[in-house]
């Protein structure tokens, strides 16, 4: 069965939010500089996209952050977009009879920038370090699914990457699952992550010294679209593009992501050194949504709910259900959803939003009730002597406000409070490798598969507060073998209710997205998923 594109369901993956600094320096080569401007000079072709927080680099298989660059430099298989369906991306193809065994056909035309071709073999050098136990490799986050794999994606003693990844020819790959699975869940957890890294340049390093390569630090050979030229740390990346990208040749010479202030995002936009924003990494905040509309030079792209923001609790901290209960009961999430995002907002309680096939409309939406959390705390016997630490990542203003609601809040039924705000870097940190909070905020956005074990399984890569539930594991495991959506549903429903009660996070709320693009880009907008899909047909206006 052929699939240029596959209808998915959908999913949350952390997309996280933080704030950056500004950058405005000059292109020896291009005569441009950082901030989009397109160069007169030599003629090329700019376009320029904002985002308010850094992003750690471009290595392949390990983006402990947003792989917004290695995405464009190191397409994955397959990529999810808007529409709710993926985009075939380096797989041409993906086929599956039994829903156990899948089938890559990977783009015969796909080569290296230093001309090499690229083949089965790179794909299978990648999925093998991956898989690797000396290799810290975010990238395999779902390859406990596939066979001679342990529970945290990495073969077990004895086991071979074959039995999991089979090369059938130079440019297909069989992947054996240990169980039949839906389509959506092998392309979410496989194919999104999974991207290629060049074998002819990396087969002679230490896998446990490869994250630390130069190669993974600065990526001199790729098979994207745009190839990465520069990374001024914490400023920008200047991508050039790849005249022999596999997709096609991009219409635009560079692209270039800057990292700057949000404020600065709408003076930017209004002055055109910005081009556009990217919506999970460089929000425009509500109190700008007029002065954003009011721009005669840009054009305001607005869609659905396709992100929230969560609360998440530490539960090895916090470990009484019912103080994490009355935390979300003295919140007053309606105040943020009302006043700051100014109707672009709903507050939720699920891990899905609410246009989520999966979500369940028919939970109990925890109200705003502080005489509740104050008799919950009583019956914990709640030390009011203690301060909890909520740690927020900086750069996402209507998240830094909630924070400081939240705070307020909780001082009301005594609970002490000290906020904690970092960059991206520390904050990500300090939640998913130190697990050092009491409370922290980050934001997500839903792209594909219900399947939620990244997150909430016992001893996953995002379970920042370390929940562990027997009867969840076991229904994650459950909802992630089955391949009947209706039953499928039947068991996310049942995980939802189980996590409202066990209230090891919270949606503080689901947010529709806002964003805006200059009038003289002619293809290429904002987008909540997929924005960088099509990045080789963008165009600009001479």
């Amino acid at each position: 069965m052929k699939r240029a594109k596959v209808l998915i369901g959908l999913t949350m993956v952390l997309l996280l939010s933080a704030c950056g600094t500004s950058a405005n320096t000059q292109n020896s080569e291009t005569g441009t500089n950082t901030s989009g401007a397109k160069s007169t000079s030599a003629g090329s072709k700019i376009i320029t996209v904002g985002i308010t927080n850094t992003i750690a680099g471009a290595n392949p298989i390990n983006s402990m952050d947003d792989p917004l660059i290695a995405d464009i430099i190191f397409p994955p298989l397959v990529l999810p977009n808007e529409e709710l369906s993926f985009d075939m991306m380096l797989a041409e193809e993906v086929n599956t009879t039994d829903h156990q065994n899948f089938t890559v056909n990977l783009r015969e035309n796909a080569k290296w920038t230093d001309g090499e071709a690229l083949t089965a073999d790179d794909v299978l050098f990648s999925a093998k370090l991956i898989a690797d136990t000396n290799v810290i490799a975010a990238s395999g986050q779902g390859f406990n699914l596939l066979q001679g794999m342990d529970d945290k994606g990495k073969l077990e003693a004895g086991a071979s990457i074959d039995q999991a990844v089979e090369k059938s020819d130079d440019h297909t790959l069989i992947f054996h699952m240990k169980n039949a699975v839906d389509t959506n869940l092998f392309l979410e957890k496989i194919g999104i992550n999974l991207r290629a890294v060049p074998e002819h340049i990396l087969k002679d390093v230490n896998p446990a010294e490869v994250n630390k390569d130069p190669y993974m630090i600065n990526p001199t050979v790729s098979y994207g679209a745009f190839s990465l030229k520069e990374n001024a740390k914490d400023q920008y990346f200047e991508l050039a593009a790849n005249p022999d990208y596999f997709l096609g040749a991009p219409k635009i010479d560079s692209l270039f992501i800057k990292i700057l202030p949000s404020a600065n995002i709408v003076a930017q936009l209004k002055s055109g050194e910005l081009n556009m924003n990217y919506p999970s990494k460089g929000n425009i905040a509500p109190e700008d949504y007029a002065t954003v509309e009011a721009m005669d030079n840009v054009r305001v792209v607005t869609g659905k709910p396709l992100s929230i923001q969560s609360l998440f609790m530490n539960t090895k901290r916090i470990s009484d259900a019912r103080v994490r209960q009355a935390i979300v009961l003295a919140f007053n999430r309606e105040l943020i959803t009302k006043n700051l995002l100014r109707g672009y907002g709903k507050v939720i309680d699920a891990p899905y939003t609410s246009i989520h096939p999966y979500f369940d409309s028919g939970l109990t939406l925890t109200p705003y009730d502080p005489d509740k959390a104050k008799q919950l705390l009583q019956e914990a016997n709640y030390d009011f002597s203690q301060t909890l630490s909520l740690v927020v990542p900086t750069g996402n203003k209507v998240r830094e406000q909630a924070a400081d609601i939240l705070a307020e809040n909780l001082k009301d039924i005594g609970v002490k409070v000290k906020v904690d705000k970092f960059d991206f870097v520390t904050a990500a940190n300090k939640a998913s490798v130190e697990h050092d909070f009491d409370l922290a905020m980050f934001g997500s956005t839903i792209t594909i598969d219900p399947d939620i074990s990244g997150t909430y399984a016992s001893g996953a890569l995002y379970n920042f507060g370390e929940y562990s539930n027997p009867e969840i594991d076991d229904l994650l495991r459950k909802g992630a073998a089955e391949t009947d959506s209706a039953k499928r549903k039947e068991i996310y429903y049942t995980i939802q209710q189980i996590l409202v009660r066990d209230m090891p996070s919270v949606t503080i709320y689901e947010q529709n997205t806002f964003n805006a693009v200059s009038k003289n880009v002619l293809v290429g907008e904002p987008k909540a998923i997929g924005m960088m899909n099509n990045v080789n047909e963008w165009d600009i206006a001479e």
